[in-house]
């Protein structure tokens, strides 16, 4: 068995908003000194199987939040730290290769805002997804290498979308017509992604619901 597999390779990324410069713990090991609002950290090998993870402010060395995440060997994964309405949660966000096809890479949309959603993310006034919730990730879709612009707009409610339709894939790569309904939204943030053959891209939504903190949008590649 090669010894990589025994471990896990892990990222972090600060999306709690309200939180101040944060330092992270696994196990006894410090994995992040100092991590900002909207930073990522480089990857770490952790040892596979259930581990304490510790947050803490850089500053004052105050423990925001503790919880125990497994970590599977072999996986690899973004730590997510988020806002939640009384303190700080963690989200295990896995990295798992999407098979896209010869010369294309893949994108998928998450959203790590405080309760803000569900959005709408839309290409060329069609819905590529239709509800990205709080804290959940959608599934990736493949697409063509290439320069990518959304728009992100707020929705009152999810609905089905067909994905075989209104896929980035297809409308990119093979010129097909999508038949989705235009929607009526209003955007509020944009998202611009340059994708690149073989590599798959998370498009994280950060911000904060009616605060002063605007809605943000982060690219995490792996």
């Amino acid at each position: 068995m090669e010894q990589s597999v025994l471990y896990s390779k892990v990222r972090v990324l600060h999306a709690a908003c309200f939180a101040p410069v944060l330092c992270v713990m696994i196990g006894n090991r410090e994995v992040v000194k100092e991590l900002c609002y909207g930073e990522s950290s480089g990857y770490v090998r952790v040892t596979g199987g259930f581990r304490r993870v510790s947050v803490t402010c850089r500053e004052s060395g105050e423990e925001l939040v503790v919880e125990t995440v497994p970590f599977p060997e072999g996986s690899q994964m973004t730590l997510v730290v988020c806002n939640t309405m009384n303190k700080l949660s963690l989200v295990v966000m896995p990295e798992v290769t999407c098979n896209a096809g010869k010369g294309k890479g893949a994108l998928r949309v998450a959203n790590y805002t405080f309760g803000d959603g569900p959005f709408q993310v839309i290409q060329e006034k069609e819905a590529v997804y239709s509800c990205v919730s709080p804290c959940t990730y959608t599934p990736f879709l493949p697409a063509a290498a290439g320069n990518y612009d959304f728009w992100l707009a707020r929705t009152d409610s999810c609905m089905e979308v067909d994905e075989e339709v209104c896929s980035l894939g297809p409308y990119k790569a093979g010129g097909q017509e999508n038949d989705c309904e235009e929607p009526q939204v209003k955007p509020e943030a944009e998202i611009h992604v340059k994708v690149m053959p073989g590599i798959s891209y998370t498009a994280c939504i950060l911000g904060a619901c009616d605060s002063s903190v605007p809605l943000d949008v982060r690219i995490l590649e792996f």
